[in-house]
């Protein structure tokens, strides 16, 4: 259901701007040395009037979920192929206790042309996912011309949590065009409406 839910939603995100034509790679493409660690989760290749880029994304974690000493990270990395590869932004985050685990939403990372000035931007979304009921921290990563920008909240998982939902812009998005958040910002509301079945 949340696949078909996934497809839905990406179709919707296209009406609003340019869609890029992307593929998916083998990871070993990228030098060892430029490498994140841990399991490659989504990886994605497109061009746009810059150049070739490449998208990875990685879970690492030790120990087993919710026990002692587990640790639990996520890890993006984009890069740019001319004569070499160079690294254009990198992002780590990681879970904060035994239960919390740092999780790539599946089939999130979105490569679009906003502002159709035929440089693309990225948009990610993942959540430090925990066992309970509690409302679940949910991170939006949008790159608009390599400069990071995101929408951080808290989206509830029962009823009676629900006055705990949160929607917070970050304040970079006043410097960018306003389109970049009016996207981001309809973006976020229709992927949390589709993904968690939230209606405020």
């Amino acid at each position: 259901m949340r696949k078909m839910l996934f497809i839905l939603y990406s179709v919707f995100s296209c009406v609003y701007a340019s869609q890029i034509i992307t593929v998916k790679f083998n990871s070993t493409e990228i030098p060892v040395k430029l490498m994140v660690k841990g399991k490659v989760v989504e990886s994605l290749k497109w061009q746009d009037k810059t150049g070739t880029h490449f998208i990875i994304i990685t879970e690492d974690s030790s120990n087993e979920y919710c026990s002692k000493g587990y640790k639990s990270a996520l890890y993006a990395r984009q890069y740019t192929r001319s004569d070499s590869f160079s690294v254009n932004w990198s992002i780590q985050d990681f879970g904060t206790n035994d239960c919390e685990k740092a999780h790539y939403l599946d089939s999130s990372l979105l490569i679009i042309d906003i502002d159709n000035d035929s440089i693309a931007e990225t948009r990610f979304i993942y959540e430090l996912a925990h066992d309970c009921c509690d409302p679940v921290v949910v991170k939006y990563m949008l790159h608009y011309k390599e400069n990071k920008i995101a929408i951080r909240g808290k989206v509830p998982m029962s009823e009676e949590s629900k006055k705990d939902y949160q929607k917070n812009m970050d304040p970079l998005f006043e410097k960018y065009p306003k389109s970049i958040k009016s996207f981001a910002s309809k973006d976020w509301d229709t992927f949390v409406k589709k993904h968690y079945e939230y209606q405020e």
